[in-house]
């Protein structure tokens, strides 16, 4: 087919995209007219049939093959559909790309709800939920304690340990991969949606701001409160630290990777001009999963040094970030091998039920496992 033949195509299909991406019919034509010299007008998406050249350039904006549009079954906007139909505001409110990503694990959310009642295994949270009136960090000393294993691991190998864990106790983690040199890139770092799913932007450069992601997003499951988050530690450009659920969530990831014992050193401690704790907080972030920066904003909150103090601290800890990293940038390689996310054993282990049950076939195990056909047997045994 030529791409100027007209096809007849669900409109509905597009309605349901824009209220999804919280998009006008102006703003879809802003972008697909963008470079255009002869633009497009509302009639030209608005009729019963539609160039398919539109269509497809429709499509590329949403991340939907031609397929969807060409599908007349109804799709509901309400409430059971999507995270952007129960909730209008957000810790981060996503840009165009982050909606991409969640709308993304969404629809993989309902394909493994699908493939669990097709397979008659289960798909739901195991663990208690609580609210922001139980103590954060005594939930987070006792999970420490579950969770968190092989404590003295490399942040990755950390991050893949509590992803285990987290398997476990039967909650999917996804990471997500961002090309560095991509010209739109989301704007969160995490989220939850219910009842178990947490989704990871990839810190490749930062595995530890990724555990603490985690360990965020973890919270917000214990929670059960669904929102979306790009974390920042510091007070000044954060106001998390001002909504009562993404509070507890910070509190709660701290205790939770730092763990009783050095929490309690912390509560220790004061810091002002009089006294140095430099070394010992350089120290303790060296043997836990922490940044000295996160520490000292954790300090900074619970009123153990004045701002005066905190943020002459954090100048100086920003700066030499960005010298380290100025450093990295220099030597790192002219070519970018895409690293590949760390794949949940829960999710591994439900599409080979799904396989063992003929819910899936050789073609969809592997593609949703992102692996080659040959690799199959590697993922079966």
């Amino acid at each position: 087919m030529g791409n100027n033949i007209e096809i007849e195509y669900n409109r509905s299909r597009i309605d349901y995209l824009l209220a999804l991406y919280n998009m006008s019919e102006d703003g879809l034509l802003s972008m697909l007219n963008e470079g255009m010299k002869n633009p497009y007008t509302k009639k030209n998406i608005s009729g019963r049939t539609i160039k398919e050249s539109i269509l497809k350039k429709i499509g590329k904006i949403f991340n939907k093959d031609i397929y969807f549009f060409i599908d007349f079954s109804e799709l509901k906007i309400n409430s059971a559909s999507s995270i952007f139909f129960r909730k209008n505001n957000f810790a981060t409110q996503p840009n165009m790309e982050a909606r991409r990503i969640v709308c993304h694990y969404e629809d993989l959310k309902n394909t493994i709800s699908a493939y669990c009642k097709l397979g008659k295994f289960q798909f739901q949270r195991k663990l208690k939920k609580y609210t922001t009136n139980d103590s954060a960090k005594e939930i987070a000393f006792f999970y420490h304690d579950i969770l968190f294993t092989n404590k003295r691991n490399k942040a990755k190998e950390m991050l893949k340990i509590l992803i285990d864990n987290l398997a476990e106790a039967n909650v999917y983690v996804f990471e997500y991969i961002e090309h560095p040199n991509k010209k739109e890139k989301s704007n969160i770092d995490g989220f939850f949606l219910r009842p178990n799913i947490i989704v990871l932007k990839r810190q490749q450069k930062a595995f530890n701001r990724e555990i603490f992601t985690l360990a965020h997003e973890f919270g917000h499951y214990l929670l059960d409160y669904e929102d979306m988050d790009e974390l920042d530690d510091d007070p000044l450009t954060n106001n998390h630290h001002n909504n009562s659920q993404e509070k507890w969530c910070n509190e709660f990831a701290f205790h939770f990777i730092a763990g009783k014992e050095i929490s309690s050193s912390l509560d220790n401690i004061h810091v002002d001009t009089n006294n140095d704790y430099e070394e010992v907080i350089e120290n303790i972030a060296k043997t836990i999963h922490l940044s000295q920066s996160a520490i000292y904003t954790h300090l900074y909150l619970n009123q153990k040094m004045t701002f005066n103090v905190y943020n002459v601290i954090k100048l100086r800890l920003n700066e030499e970030l960005s010298d380290r990293e100025a450093i990295r940038s220099a030597e790192r390689p002219k070519s970018f091998s895409q690293p590949k996310p760390i794949q949940s054993n829960l999710f591994i282990k439900t599409m080979q039920l799904a396989y063992y049950k003929g819910v899936v076939g050789d073609m969809e195990f592997c593609s949703k496992l992102h692996i080659e056909s040959n690799q199959m047997d590697k993922y079966l045994e």
